[in-house]
């Protein structure tokens, strides 16, 4: 949690959040959160999910935009989490703080489970990027109501993560970053190739039940290029689940059955393609920017972590292990 959030926040937030809600203090249960408090309850025998965070990390405006955006593709038959109303009628509450306010808001629970390494069949992989390229489709007609709405550019969310996490004297990784920058927001942008996308559709991010995957957690959306989507599905899925096989026989696999569900119902070109080595790095870089945050630089990490933050940083530095399956 960041620690300015962590230091405002309180029981009496809290209760205020939930009473807005229909709920109490007592019947809310705290199940994580880094960004945001994340809390579960019950009402009228039907679970929902209460999200705390504070205007140091959003506006109304822009919690109000995601959460129009998650209902759209509820809307439209995706399998989403909805956002659900206020006592007041609002999808926004937003509660005084000391510095700033609080925003509160509320989904529908999702049903089902995280999916496990035995999980991850090819079937899965196809459902998985039927999914994503759902999401993908119908984010061509979402229009926000109010200008107030429209989420960030990718571009000005990434600036924000390295300035706040990276430190200064990272600059081989920086300028490397900053290059990839200014490459990828060069690339052509239509209506279906760019719009509001999810940006981290990763298996840690939808529960599946009796064959139906139900997606959460928008709170990174941002406006995006489409094929940014698979590439952060086939970068989590072969980073940090078992895969029976090496690197470049899953890129097969991947390429196969997730790519296949995500053209099965919206369309890839060969030019987009291309590029998810590109979003591979993208992420590659934004997660060693979070590692410093956390754990510190390679050279001043405990001894735990000293090993794990060194490769990463060296697959920053070096990242041609992202043309694997993409070169032929």
């Amino acid at each position: 949690m960041i620690k300015e959030i962590k230091d405002m926040f309180s029981d009496d937030i809290l209760s205020e959040a939930a009473k807005r809600f229909g709920s109490s203090f007592g019947e809310v249960k705290l199940i994580g959160g880094y960004e945001s408090f994340v809390y579960e309850f019950e009402k009228e025998g039907r679970p929902y999910i209460l999200k705390i965070t504070h205007t140091i990390r959003r506006t109304p405006g822009m919690i109000n935009g995601e959460l129009e955006f998650v209902n759209h593709l509820a809307d439209k038959g995706v399998g989403v989490s909805k956002a659900v109303i206020s006592v007041k009628g609002n999808l926004v509450e937003v509660i005084p703080g000391k510095e700033g306010n609080f925003l509160a808001y509320v989904f529908e629970k999702a049903e089902g489970e995280l999916i496990k390494n035995e999980d991850l069949t090819d079937d899965m992989l196809f459902k998985w990027g039927r999914l994503t390229g759902l999401v993908n489709l119908h984010s061509q007609s979402f229009i926000p109501s109010d200008e107030a709405y429209r989420r960030q550019h990718w571009k000005d969310e990434m600036k924000e993560y390295f300035d706040r996490f990276l430190p200064e004297d990272e600059v081989e990784v920086k300028e490397k970053a900053h290059s990839l920058f200014d490459r990828l927001d060069k690339l052509p942008r239509s209506r279906e190739t760019f719009g509001l996308v999810h940006t981290d559709i990763h298996q840690g991010n939808f529960f599946h039940k009796d064959g139906r995957l139900t997606v959460f957690d928008f709170d990174d959306s941002s406006y995006h290029y489409f094929a940014h989507e698979i590439a952060i599905a086939l970068y989590y899925s072969s980073q940090y689940m078992k895969i029976d096989k090496n690197y470049s026989e899953y890129v097969e696999q991947f390429k196969k059955h997730f790519v296949g569900g995500y053209r099965s119902v919206k369309t890839l070109t060969e030019e987009e393609f291309r590029n998810i080595p590109d979003f591979l790095r993208l992420r590659h870089a934004l997660l060693y920017s979070v590692l410093c945050n956390i754990y510190g630089k390679p050279e001043d990490v405990d001894e735990k972590h000293k090993e794990m933050i060194k490769r990463h940083k060296e697959r920053v530095l070096d990242d041609s292990w992202t043309d694997e399956g993409f070169l032929n």
